[in-house]
This record gives structure tokens, sequence and C-alpha cells, in this order.
């Protein structure tokens, strides 16, 4: 087949895949008739797409077999990635090593064969599900940076990867127990963070894991299953190819049953491919084998492996029964979860690790068979003892380990923030919001369904001392995650309170009662402080739910970096100042505290679905204690062990009033997403989609009024709309970017500059120009205007003060100046050109926003806060007398569980858009979690 039958055929099939099922061969017959070659070819890659239709890439590219580019010359520039090697080839294109010269970092690009990339619809699907797999972000999955095209040339950025893969390392034979444990920790837990985004690797084997000084990383996420090329390897992939006669294609042994049944592909697929790649880890020897295609076949679903026992005597009886279960014939049967498959695997290591002693030598080193000499009998004598203990252990946990029992403890409609156990661990204190009412503190005794209100002010609880004191926060007000109130502290029984300390956000008693831990802010910083008044650590980000460890000589809190969102990571500081991280950081995160025994830090967290209960030690291993079929957080740990946790109902509400005062709509874009911008004449509005399934970037999209849902536009926070409200500005954090969505056709335009760490964004009134507030290599904050055609910032002289990276900067009718929301203190207005500062709207309060410019210029409009949370009154102010006139007042009827509102308006405040932030808990007791 030519260059031009490929792309006959490229079309051919693309046009072919849109009709029903029953007319494609009628198809193929006409419009092919006088090309039998092509016509065949057609049918064959028809055949193969309706069995098995996800692997729509692999069959096209396994079809075409041609077009791959040329080799590119080493200082080649592919936009800004300059190729420096090639590492390897295949059927989907060229593999090369080359230097971001942005950043400096080393990537490897992939560049796409140039007959499937002129394709429409491959070129359609492929950019679709490499946006998928760019919202995957793990330590144990090889990250695509990112997609461009340069030169008619498609590509794709990935992370350079240095080692072997797993499958050279299996040349050698199997792996010790310890490592092998090791790997399939690190890709059952990459394959809990694909599966919770609903990512099917579906091509899960030992060529596709490679082995670095970091740990394991899983490759090729569904982009290039016809060519797995080794990121760090010297030499070009080699390809087995079903068209060779007599040769068995690798990923034929890990395939599920149902793969080759052509059923479709799910979670429980990946886990049948790990199961088979512990297997040949644990024993040196493929799980399934045969010496054709049909035997093989007959084997994956026919027959079973020989236990791993029989290969590795040492090896505990447990692991007979998980890989037995990953390898089970029918889905229902195997485990129906990565992360189960996690916690089973954590257990036998640790459970091993503590069990078996270090042995001399290499970690992987494996014991020699020689027995003859008395010390190396003994020792193999001393570990089967051991392995017999351990067994004994794991059958003794598999037959008496108590389920967790639940008891509810609060029942009316609100929001629980905070609980606390008394020292004798029979009575809880809870701060509670019911019906919309102000915080205030409760009592309840374990067993009662009653609940008492604790005769002290409204006011959060924070902590309760080993003495019976309490930490208290007076006037506490929420806004998003983020509380603050006036420490005091006061008797748990009679007596009067005591005012500590303002702008407190968290606390925490030492263990013998005497000191306090806290977090405040100062001067637009969180501060966190052991005790009051020595400074161990500031960020410009928030610091929550900090607690001191039973030995009081460290806390650990979560480490927000963005202030306002609830991503974050476990840290923990010792009273000397020493910090370090415990954890990744995760999509959201929710509460904390210490095991009894001081050796874990148990959290709530979610990698961007609900979050479930984790524990991690102090050196970073992790595990899941408990997840339920609601969003969790845990709040404390009794003496006994019996955990508080919250089940918690989150959502944002997004409300629209028309210019009728009584016109008014629910647009809400599914449970959790905040409406960031309006267009001026009211109808369009920009989302952010956060929460489940949205990833740790979030996602953005776009509601028309008279369209019954949104429009899914990309991953990011979205900032505003373009003045002709043709394009959206956005961001991401994870990998600092800064790009421009279109709202209707067009392509993705990245603003990207090398070094910057993007704070928030906004429009030049002309539509050509952007400006944003951004941290330049970790310099005090700038401001910049940028040309989106893509050249290089130019930063403003004037400095700037720390504004809100949750509200966008809007530039004046004029261009002259623009206006954003400081983190700490009221809007400030700052020249964009040469000459005069920042101005400070000192006339209007640090909770006033500001979310337009009128028309003429000469006043901007803000929403105020009133004393009613859920209240917010639209109101202009006018720049040149200082006086603030109210033009709209909006209410919000359900006050339950409400913990935030924030609005915007279009300039006349015709239009006015609300998100109401729902937190609705039930407080619950809950024993036995281990």
């Amino acid at each position: 087949m030519d260059q031009a039958d490929a792309e006959r055929l490229a079309e051919l099939f693309g046009h072919a895949i849109t009709l029903p099922e029953a007319d494609r061969r009628r198809y193929a017959a006409e419009v092919c008739r006088d090309d039998p070659d092509v016509c065949a070819e057609l049918v064959s890659l028809l055949s193969a797409y309706e069995h098995a239709p996800d692997d729509y890439l692999e069959h096209l590219a396994q079809a075409l077999r041609l077009g791959d580019p040329l080799d590119l010359e080493p200082g080649t520039l592919l936009g800004p990635y300059r190729i420096e090697s090639l590492i390897g080839a295949g059927g989907m294109g060229r593999v090369y090593s080359a230097t971001d010269i942005r950043l400096g970092r080393s990537v490897a690009v992939k560049v796409l064969s140039t007959t499937l990339a002129d394709n429409a619809h491959f070129h359609a699907r492929f950019y679709r599900e490499a946006q998928t797999i760019a919202s995957l972000t793990h330590p144990n999955i090889c990250i695509l940076h990112d997609i461009g095209q340069h030169a008619g040339l498609d590509f794709l950025v990935m992370e350079r990867l240095e080692g072997p893969t797993l499958a050279t390392r299996l040349e050698s034979g199997s792996l010790p127990l310890g490592q092998a444990l090791a790997i399939a920790i690190e890709i059952a837990d990459a394959l809990t963070a694909a599966h919770r985004l609903r990512i099917v690797h579906r091509d899960l084997k030992p060529a596709n894991i490679m082995l670095t000084r970091t740990g394991s990383k899983l490759l090729d996420f569904g982009l290039a299953k016809a060519a797995a090329p080794r990121l760090g390897a010297t030499t070009p992939t080699e390809v087995s190819s079903l068209t060779t006669e007599g040769a068995i294609v690798g990923t034929f042994q890990y395939m599920a049953p149902e793969q080759l049944e052509g059923n479709e592909a799910d979670p429980r697929t990946d886990i049948f491919a790990l199961g088979a790649v512990l297997y040949e880890m644990l024993t040196g020897k493929k799980t399934f084998e045969g010496q054709s295609h049909a035997s093989l076949i007959a084997a994956i679903l026919h027959s079973e492996p020989a236990a791993v026992s029989a290969s590795q005597p040492l090896a505990p009886p447990a692991l007979d029964r998980i890989v037995s279960r990953c390898l089970a014939k029918t889905p229902d049967n195997r485990w129906q979860d990565a992360r189960d498959l996690v916690l089973e695997l954590q257990w036998i290591a640790d459970a091993r690790s503590a069990l078996v002693p270090p042995v001399p030598g290499r970690p992987d080193e494996r014991l020699s068979s020689r027995v003859g000499s008395p010390p190396r009998a003994l020792l193999v004598l001393a570990l089967c003892a051991v392995t017999g203990i351990l067994a004994f252990l794991i059958g003794l946990r598999q037959t008496t380990l108590l389920s967790p029992h639940v008891t509810r403890l609060t029942f009316d409609r609100g929001t629980v923030r905070e609980a606390r156990f008394t020292p004798d661990g029979k009575t809880v204190l809870y701060g509670a919001a019911w019906r919309g009412e102000p915080i205030r503190i409760f009592q309840t005794r374990i067993g009662s369904i009653e609940s008492s209100t604790l005769q002290v002010p409204d006011a959060e609880v924070l902590a309760v001392s080993s003495t019976g004191e309490l930490a208290i926060s007076i006037g506490h007000r929420f806004r998003s995650w983020i509380g603050e109130g006036t420490l005091a502290r006061a008797p748990l029984v009679g007596g009067t309170f005591r005012e500590l300390a303002e702008h407190v956000r968290a606390a925490d008693w030492s263990p013998d009662g005497a000191e306090l831990a806290i977090v405040r802010r100062v001067n637009g910083r969180d501060r966190l402080e052991y005790p009051i008044g020595n400074a161990l650590h500031e960020t410009t980000g928030y610091i929550s739910h900090l607690r001191v460890s039973p030995s009081g000589d460290a806390v650990a809190y979560h480490d927000h970096q963005v202030f306002g969102d609830n991503r974050g990571r476990i840290s923990i500081v010792t009273r000397r100042g020493e910090r370090r991280h415990l954890t990744q950081e995760w999509a959201a995160e929710d509460g904390l505290a210490w095991s009894r025994d001081g050796r874990e830090v148990w959290f709530a967290a979610s990698d961007a679905g609900r979050n479930v209960l984790f524990a991690v030690t102090l050196d970073g291993r992790l595990r899941r204690t408990w997840a339920a079929p609601a969003d969790l957080t845990i709040l404390d740990i009794g003496p006994e062990g019996q955990v508080l946790a919250t089940a918690n109902t989150i959502r944002t509400d997004i409300n629209w009033w028309g210019t009728a005062r009584d016109e008014e709509r629910d647009i809400s874009w599914y449970a959790w997403s905040y409406a960031k911008d309006v267009t001026p004449d009211g109808r369009m509005i920009l989302l952010t989609r956060f929460g489940e399934e949205s990833g740790h970037d979030y996602k953005i999209g776009i509601r028309r009024i008279d369209t019954p849902t949104a429009v899914l536009l990309g991953n990011g926070t979205g900032s505003l709309f373009s003045p002709d409200a043709r394009w959206v500005i956005g961001m991401t954090q994870s990998e600092p970017s800064l790009f421009l969505l279109p709202t209707g056709a067009g392509e993705r335009r990245t603003l990207t500059a090398a070094g910057f760490s993007y704070i928030t964004a906004g429009w030049f009134p002309d539509g050509r120009r952007v400006i944003f507030a951004a941290r330049h290599n970790d310099s005090a904050p700038s401001a910049y205007l940028q040309d989106i055609d893509g050249s290089a910032p130019v930063r403003l002289p004037q400095p700037i003060p720390q504004l809100r990276s949750d509200w966008a900067i809007r530039v004046s009718p004029d261009g002259s100046k623009f206006f954003g929301a400081q983190t700490s203190g009221p809007p400030v207005i700052i020249p964009t050109g040469a000459g005069g500062q920042p101005r400070v709207l000192h006339e209007v309060s640090a909770e006033d926003l500001p979310v337009s410019w009128t028309a003429d210029g000469r006043g901007i409009l803000l929403v105020r806060q009133s004393t009613d949370p859920m209240t917010a009154v639209i109101a202009r102010f006018d720049l040149a007398s200082g006086v603030i006139e109210n033009l709209r007042e909006t209410r919000i009827a359900d006050r339950s569980g409400g913990r935030s509102l924030s609005c915007i308006a279009t300039p006349t405040a015709a239009n006015v858009v609300c998100n109401v932030g729902r937190y609705l808990t039930d407080l619950y007791l809950v024993e036995h979690l281990k």
C-alpha cells in the first residue's frame, strides 16, 4: 500500500465508522469496488473496530503502517522543544529526547505519523483522548506535559524518564518479594487515580512499566498502544505484530477474558492485567502460555495458573489469594477497586517488613539455593518460621477483623465543622450551624441522640485540652473553605472565657494542655505559631486543620498552596522549624488527626473524587483506612481509637437573575461549579467545575441561558471572557500555564512563558492583549501585559499587592487601570502605564468584592456582604466622590448549610449570577477502624 492508498483508506474508514453497523460493509463494497486491495483492508479494519471499538487508534495505526515523519535532526525546534536524539519508533510515529528551552528541562517528544494526523476523524479523536490523559497527575504515571502542532507535525510532550522497563528486568528472572510488592503497590495506586477519572489503561504489561530511581512509572495510557517506546532506552522499540506468522503478541498474555471476547473493558480489566504482571514478577514465569494464538487465548479463557507459592515458597499464602482474585475469569469475582488491592498489598508489605529482619547485601539479592553452611541453613529455617507466623497472622486477620461500626450523633439540617472528644472519650463537643443559624457549640454523650448547647458565646470549637479546657473561635466566619475568628480559652464546665488573639483560623493544645499551636492571618499570609508568638511557618496560601503530635514535638497540618483552594498536601513542622511534606498534593483535603501512638497522621482527601480517610506514616507510607458512599472528613481520634467523622454533601448552586427582579433560573453545572464571569448582555456564563471527575486542574465550561446545559471547553480554571466573548482566558496550577480557549470554533492558544507562577488574569478592552498577575522565578507578585499572539510578557513598573487567585482582574474601559481583590484588605486599583501608584479603596470593606466597571469607567460595581451571610448587595462605587449607591439585593431563601455566597453582575446590574456554596453534614462515631 502506497501513501495515496493509505490516505484514502484512512478517509474511508473515518467515514464508515460514522454509519450504522449494518451499512458499513455495503458502503465499503460501493466506494472501492475498483480497488479490491483497499476494499479488503477496509473490511478487515472495520471488523477489528467492531470487535473492540475503544481501540480505534490502534486499529488505524496498524492498518496504515506508514507515513512516519522524517528523522528530525538534533537542534530542530518543534515549538519550544529542541530535538536532541531519537529514542524509538513505532506504528504511530517516533519518539525523541528533547529539551524544553523555556523551562530548561528534558522531555520526551512523540511525533505522530503524518498519515494518521492528516485524517480528520483520527485527529479529533486523538486530541480528545490527549485532553483526558492530561488530567492524570500521579507520581507513578508518566506525565503528559503538552500537545502541539508545528510545521505540519502533531506531537505529544511527555515526562522524560530514565531506566529499564519491567519487561527488561524480568528477562533476568523473578523479582525479590519486597521489590515486587513495591512495584505492584505503586502501579495499583496509579490505576486507582486513573480509574477515578474513568480512564482504563487496557494495555497494562511489563513493557509499559518503567523502573526509575524514584519508583515505577506506568506508561502509554491509551495514547500509543501500537508502539510502546521505552522512554529511557537508547535503541528503537521492537513491536510484536499480529501479522507475523506464529508470533504471539506480548499484550495477549496480559489480556483479560472479556477483552479477548470483544466485550467492553472497565477498571477490572486493568486489575486482571496487574494480576498477571504481579504473578510474573513473583514467579519469573508468564501467567498464561501457548504455542499459538489459539492455544494462548484458550489458556486465558479456561486455564488457571499454578499458585504463586509453588514457585515462591517464602511468599505469604495471602498472595496466592490476592493474585487468584485478580485473575478471576469473571470481572465480578475480581477486586472491584484498585484501591482495595493497594490496601491488601500494603498490609502484606507492612507485615513482612515488621516480621522479616533485613538481609545483608544488595536489596534485590535473591537467597542462594546453596544451604550447605550452617549459618545459611539457619537463616533459611528462620525465614521459613517467620513465613509460618506471617501466614497465621494473615489468616487470623481475615477471620477476626471487625468491620467499622458507625453511630450517627447529629440529626438536624446544617453544618458541623469541628468536633472533639473530651479527655475521657465519653462526651463529644462540636460546633454546628443548624438551619442557617450562627455557629454554636453543642455537647452530646456517646450513646445518646440528644445534644445540648454549651454555655459559651456563639463560636466554633477548635480544641479540647487534656485538662478539660476549650480553645474556641468567637465570631467565627467561613469564606468557602477558610474560617476565621477571635481565639479564646474557656473552661469546659462553668467560668468565663478569655480572648487571646484575632484572625485565628485553627488551634490545638499541646499534650499537657499548657500551650497552644495556632494559625492566624498576618499581613496577607497564614502563619503557624507553636507556642503562640513562635512562628514556625508562613505561606501566601493557607493552612488548615493543624494538630499537635502526642509527643508535643511536631505539628501536622494541611498545606494549601493556593489561597481559597482546598487542594493541598499533608505536612509536618517540628518545634525547631524543620518542615517536610508527607504526601503528594491532593485535589481536596479536609480534616486531620494523629493516631494515638503518634506514628501516623490520619486525614481525609481525594484525587478529584469524594474524600476518603487515609493514614500516612512520618516517612510517607500511605494507606487507606475507610471509604464510604459519601464525602468524609475526619475530626478527632478518641482514647480508645474511636473516630469522629462527618459525612458531607458538598455542592454549589448557581442562580441567575434577569432584568425582572423575579426572573430567576438555576444554571448549576453538576454539583460543584462556580460562575466566574457573565457577558455584558447577561446571556452567557463562564463556569469552572470542581469536585468529582474534574481532575487537579478542574474544568472550564460555558452556559448560555437559552440552552439546557453547559458546554465543556477544556481543563483549567476560567477567569474572564474576552470583550467580544469569543475567547476565555484560563490557567492551570499543577503545571503553571496561561492559555486562551475559544467559545466557538477554533483552537486553544498557549500564552505560557517560562518561569511564571500565575495568580489571576484579565483582558484589555481591545481584546488583543491580556493582563495577568504572577510571580516570576519566585519573585514578588507583579502585573504583566501580553499580546495574545504569544509574544513575551511585559512587566508593569508598579508594585502590586497580593491578589486573590480566585478573583479576576478587570481593566477599565479606557485601558488606563485595572482593579483586583486583595487576599487581605479592600479592593485595589492599579495603573496599567508608567507613573502612578496603586489606590486601595479604603472607603469600602475588605469583604466587598469588585465585579465590573461601569460603562463610563467612572465607577465600579461591588458585591457587598451584609450581616446576613446568604444575602448579597450589588452596589456602585463612584471613584471620584467615594459614594456607594446600593443597586440591587439578592437574598437566598434556603440558608441551610450555606458556607459561601459570591456573585458577579453585568455593568448595569441588570443581570446577577450567584454561587451558593452549601456544606451539609452529619456527625458520626466510627469504631473498629484500623
